[in-house]
């Protein structure tokens, strides 16, 4: 499962390449707002600097996260 920290490519912002978490969470969703992932925000974070997790995701959001990642960088979005 995939850790989502508040510095990471999370935002409420319904932009249009971003992808709604949804049901993709494991923990830590907050029923009150919609939560979605920025795949083409791309940062190294080191396991510990992460501290007071935000929540966790299903490996398989993750997986999908990082393909388009992925394509974003090789210019195949």
């Amino acid at each position: 499962m995939g850790i989502i920290g508040r510095s990471e490519a999370l935002t409420t912002s319904d932009l249009p390449m971003n992808y709604e978490v949804g049901d993709d969470w494991v923990a830590g969703r907050d029923p009150d707002t919609t939560s979605y992932c920025s795949p083409w925000v791309v940062g190294t974070i080191k396991h510990r600097a992460v501290a007071n997790p935000q929540g966790r995701i299903t490996r398989d959001f993750t997986d999908r996260m990082a393909r388009r990642c992925r394509a974003f960088l090789a210019d195949d979005p």
